[in-house]
């Protein structure tokens, strides 16, 4: 994941492992994503954004995607 600003500077960045919700559960691959997005906040020095974009692996139906979004939105990550 990468924190940006508006105007395309990289603030930071982080790597996370498996994004796997048809596996594991939407609620349990959010939970994946979490370290690194903690990690990337922690190392630009912000608690949130104002725009989250996230191209994730194996979200291939609307249905997946809306249930994605929606896990995102809870976290309150932007």
């Amino acid at each position: 994941m990468a924190v940006v600003t508006a105007g395309g500077e990289v603030l930071a960045t982080a790597r996370g492992g498996a994004f796997r919700p048809p596996a594991v559960g939407v609620d349990r691959a959010v939970d994946a994503l979490a370290d690194a997005v903690t990690r990337a906040f922690d190392a630009a020095g912000v608690t949130s954004v104002e725009h989250v974009s996230a191209c994730l692996a194996n979200a291939d139906l609307p249905v997946e995607e809306e249930q994605l979004a929606a896990a995102l939105r809870a976290r309150a990550w932007g």
